[in-house]
C-alpha cells in the first residue's frame, strides 16, 4: 500500500464538485450478481467519466505517469446505500496496475469508509491513495449525503516495454 499523495486542493475540489455535481448526466451503476436466483448488488454508484477532462487529468497524470498509463477517470457518485462490496480492480481481461481513489468531500457525508484488504483507510480530501489493482477493496455503505470520489487505473505501458526488449 502506498501512502496519499496530495493531488488537488481543498478549493481544487470544490471547483470539481461545482462542475459535475449539478447538470451533469450521471449514469447509474448498479451492478450486480445473479446466485441461485438471488441478485446481490456489489455496486451502488452513479458515475461520469472524466478522462476528457484535460485539466483533472493533466493534474493527475503528473503525480502518476512514472507508474504507468493514465487510461481510465471516472467521478463517482455514492448516495444513501451507495456501497461498492469487496472487490479487485485487475483481471486478465484488461492490463490495470495500480488503482487510485482521491475522495472530493471528506467530513460531508456519513458512512462510506474505503477498505482495503479488509482494513478501513481514513482517506483525506484531495489526496490520491494509490494501490496495487490487484488487491481487495470497496466502499462500506454511506449512511447519509453524498460521496464523490474519482477513481483511476494505471495500466501497463505496453508501448514503452516493447521499446526495450
Amino acid at each position: 500500500m502506498f501512502d496519499q499523495v496530495q493531488i488537488f486542493s481543498k478549493e481544487e475540489c470544490t471547483a470539481i464538485l461545482e462542475r459535475y455535481a449539478i447538470n451533469t448526466a450521471w449514469t447509474p451503476g448498479a451492478l450486480g450478481r445473479r446466485n441461485k436466483k438471488k441478485v446481490t448488488q456489489y455496486r451502488i454508484v452513479e458515475e461520469v467519466s472524466i478522462l476528457q477532462d484535460k485539466l483533472i487529468f493533466d493534474t493527475i497524470n503528473k503525480h502518476t505517469n512514472q507508474l504507468g498509463l493514465l487510461k481510465e477517470l471516472v467521478l463517482l457518485k455514492y448516495t444513501p446505500g451507495g456501497k461498492y462490496n469487496k472487490h479487485k480492480d485487475s483481471n486478465h481481461l484488461n492490463n490495470r496496475i495500480y488503482s487510485f481513489s482521491i475522495p472530493l468531500n471528506v467530513g460531508e457525508y456519513e458512512g462510506g469508509q474505503f477498505f482495503l484488504e479488509d482494513k478501513v483507510v481514513e482517506l483525506k480530501t484531495g489526496k490520491a491513495l494509490i494501490f496495487n489493482s490487484s488487491e481487495y477493496h470497496g466502499v462500506k455503505p454511506v449512511e447519509q449525503g453524498k460521496r464523490f470520489v474519482i477513481v483511476g487505473w494505471i495500466h501497463k505501458n505496453i508501448e514503452q516495454k516493447r521499446s526495450l526488449i
